[in-house]
């Protein structure tokens, strides 16, 4: 397969994230997260045909592209193999059915705690986000979770969250392992600036990885903790031609991805609110 050589971070960001998905997986999607949405999509249409999708309770969506969701969330459900109750789903969580979940956290340290939560004091919060949603007891049910950070920045990348709203790998990376928890917990970190795992002896982030034209240095420069850097960082690899085609023409061709990137969000924000208001 011939390896791309137009493609933009959002587009390597979803390659990168559809490439931990393995055939079987069953992958649970959170709310009002295209890039996860489309890399999901976009390994059920390659490698990982057999694997499921679950979003909004609902089982493998067919939908011919991401904007239907965006734009009219409430027909979703209307194109799903089925549907699961809130029982059912936690249900499935608790039997450890769910072997990958991707998540957005607004903080994360070098052990994988994710805050979701607030910034600043748990009284009087600088900022104060819609929460976990289960979230603590997400990263300790499913097998394997991974993070994806759309803007790698030491306020993203901090040395310790302001509030841990799912645990990440705590005692040194003992902890799971002392209370019996199957779950691998976090996996991989895919960032606009890098891949990173926790493939360390205490479970701390590593640098796995650098997007194509980023330096060690600019990763380095962009987090608050000392990353683990091995003597040789290679290059993420770039997408495939058939996987921009499918990404672009498919699955995601009003780029509905790119709202969760800064540089698009404004500009993506009005395209959506103009969509939204055609179809009424």
């Amino acid at each position: 397969m011939r390896i791309a050589q137009d493609y933009t971070v959002d587009e390597i960001m979803v390659v990168a994230m559809a490439r931990e998905i393995r055939d079987g997986d069953v992958v649970f999607q959170g709310i009002t997260t295209p890039l996860a949405g489309a890399a999901i999509m976009l390994a059920r249409e390659t490698h990982a045909r057999n694997a499921s999708h679950l979003y909004f309770l609902g089982v493998n969506p067919v939908i011919h592209d991401i904007s239907e969701v965006m734009v009219k969330p409430e027909n979703f459900l209307g194109k799903v193999y089925g549907l699961l109750s809130i029982h059912e789903f936690w249900n499935l969580q608790q039997r450890g059915g769910v072997s990958l979940m991707f998540f957005r956290p607004a903080q994360i340290d070098r052990f994988g705690n994710a805050n979701m939560t607030l910034v600043g004091d748990r009284v009087r919060p600088a900022i104060r986000f819609s929460g976990g949603v289960g979230t603590a007891d997400l990263l300790v049910l499913a097998d394997r979770v991974v993070y994806y950070a759309p803007h790698h920045e030491r306020r993203v990348f901090v040395e310790r969250v302001d509030y841990v709203t799912g645990a990440g790998h705590l005692e040194g990376g003992k902890w799971r392992e002392r209370l019996n928890i199957r779950s691998k917990g976090p996996t991989k970190v895919i960032s606009n600036l890098a891949v990173m795992s926790f493939e360390t002896e205490n479970k701390q982030m590593k640098l796995e990885s650098v997007h194509p034209g980023v330096s060690v240095e600019e990763v380095v420069k962009n987090t608050s903790f000392d990353l683990v850097i091995p003597d040789d960082v290679p290059e993420t690899v770039p997408p495939r031609v058939d996987e921009l085609r499918l990404l672009r023409e498919k699955i995601d061709p009003n780029n509905f991805r790119k709202i969760e990137m800064p540089r698009y969000k404004e500009r993506m924000i009005k395209e959506l609110t103009k969509l939204k208001e055609n179809l009424k």
